[in-house]
């Protein structure tokens, strides 16, 4: 009897480890599970994140286009303003020139005056 007892005893703990083996599998699978729709999740939260990124890429290739054009638009504005300078440096001359020809008439004009008095009186 010892032997039968002996046998139904390996049978049971075979029959117990197999249990448990199948119960580890239950729970692998279960984690395998859990773990495919974590990857999932992971997958769409980064294909997300590249969505977005791929948005303020193109945020940024617009604000740097928008930027250049400021540049250049910035460049012709000092451009002109420097032409402008130009043109009120050479009125300004212009302006002096006649100034200084007004004078000179002004002082023709008294030597004339003069002049004519000067033959009035002879």
């Amino acid at each position: 009897m010892t032997a039968t007892s002996e046998v139904g005893q390996a049978i049971n703990s075979v029959q117990q480890g197999a249990r448990r083996a199948a119960e580890g599998m239950v729970g692998a699978a279960q984690a395998v599970e859990k773990s495919t729709s974590l990857a999932d999740g992971a997958g769409a939260s980064l294909n997300e994140i590249l969505r977005l990124s791929q948005g303020s890429a193109d945020q940024v290739r617009s604000i740097a286009a928008a930027s250049e054009e400021q540049s250049a638009s910035a460049e012709e504005i000092s451009r002109a303003v420097g032409e402008m300078r130009g043109v009120s440096e050479r009125i300004a001359q212009d302006m002096d020139q006649a100034a200084a020809a007004v004078d000179d008439l002004l002082q023709l004009s008294g030597d004339l005056e003069n002049l004519i008095k000067n033959m009035q009186v002879c």
